[in-house]
C-alpha cells in the first residue's frame, strides 16, 4: 500500500480550515461544487464530477473539531475504495495552521495515483486560497 502526502502552512486558525473541510458550502468553494451529504460521524459524504460521470461516497470516520477529519471511501472509482481521507490540523504560531493532509492505502502507484497525487497538491493550494483570502474557486464546477 501506498499514500498520498501533502503538507502546507495556512494564515489562519484550526477552526477555519475545519469549516472549509467539513462544511458543505466551504468543500464547494475550492473542491466540487456537487457536494451533498451532513459531515457527521457515521454519515455519508457524496462529491460529483464531470457531470455526476464519477461520484464519490465518503463515510465520516472522525471529526475532532480543529484537529482532525478523517474519511472512508465507499467506492466508485474502484482504485479509491478503501482508501482513507485524513486532514490533521496543528496550529501553529499566532494564526498560522500546519495542515498535513493523506490520501491512504492506494493499491499502487499505477493507474490514477499520479494524477490524483497532483489533484490533491493542486487541491491543497485552493484550500489555502479559499481559507486565507475567500478566494471561491472550486477545482470542479
Amino acid at each position: 500500500m501506498v499514500d498520498i502526502l501533502h503538507q502546507i502552512t495556512i494564515d489562519a486558525i484550526p477552526n477555519k480550515i475545519y469549516s472549509a473541510i467539513t462544511s458543505e458550502q466551504g468543500l464547494k468553494s475550492w473542491w466540487t461544487t456537487d457536494v451533498s451529504g451532513e459531515s457527521k460521524e457515521g454519515s455519508v459524504l457524496t462529491f460529483g464530477f464531470y457531470d455526476r460521470l464519477v461520484v464519490f461516497k465518503m463515510q465520516v470516520e472522525k471529526l475532532l473539531p480543529y484537529e482532525a477529519i478523517k474519511w472512508t471511501c465507499l467506492g466508485d472509482p474502484d482504485e479509491w475504495k478503501g482508501t482513507q481521507l485524513l486532514w490533521e490540523l496543528k496550529q501553529k504560531e499566532s494564526s498560522q495552521t500546519m495542515l498535513s493532509f493523506s490520501h491512504i492505502g492506494w493499491r499502487s502507484t499505477q493507474g490514477e495515483y499520479k494524477m490524483c497525487n497532483t489533484t490533491w497538491g493542486h487541491l491543497m493550494i485552493l484550500l489555502k486560497d479559499y481559507v486565507e483570502k475567500g478566494t471561491v474557486n472550486p477545482f470542479f464546477t
